[in-house]
């Protein structure tokens, strides 16, 4: 009655090619704990200059868990940028975002943008909350409601009263949004 066939994929390539000892292409996929391990690295753990993987630690990280200089992933860790469904870096972007700048459905960090935005400098969006703080329901020092006729230049002199040290990239963005 009962035929069962059982496949096992599995698939590892290392190129001959090596800098320093590691293979310039390491891909190791399969069931279990295949890692790989090269400058390029594709596997379900992976690591590299460019790792790609289930969980993948490099300086561009692609993968369900993934931490490097740049990470893309699910929950992606970064020390410059990252985005994610949870994402954690200076510049986070994601569906929750902390960072010193954030943007997402959820943004923690010393400038947030999002849904819902709390920041310890300027927050904007649907619900915002911070020093000065920008969006449809806001709680800060100094609030500017979105429904208000706003003045794209009026909220950069504010910004820049309190903080004159805020990116321009990080005000103009502020400023597509209303």
């Amino acid at each position: 009655y009962g035929y069962r066939q059982s496949v096992q994929l599995e698939l590892e390539y290392e190129s001959k090619t090596k800098i320093k000892g590691i293979p310039l292409v390491h891909i190791n996929l399969g069931y279990g704990h295949k890692k790989a391990k090269g400058i390029i690295a594709i596997g379900n753990i992976a690591q590299g200059i460019i790792a790609i993987g289930g969980i993948a630690l490099g300086i561009l990280s692609i993968g369900g868990l993934s931490a490097g200089l740049i990470s893309i992933g699910g929950l992606a860790v970064s020390l410059l940028i990252a985005l994610g469904g949870l994402s954690i870096a200076p510049i986070a972007i994601g569906g929750m975002a902390i960072g010193i700048f954030a943007l997402g459905g959820f943004a923690v960090g010393i400038y947030s943008i999002g849904g819902g935005a709390i920041a310890l400098n300027v927050a904007a969006g649907g619900f915002a909350n911070g020093h000065i703080a920008i969006g449809d329901s806001t709680m800060g020092d100094i609030t500017f409601k979105i429904n208000q006729s706003l003045s794209g230049t009026e909220i950069e002199r504010v910004i820049l009263q309190e903080f004159s040290y805020t990116p321009s990239l990080f005000i103009n963005i502020i400023k597509m949004f209303i």
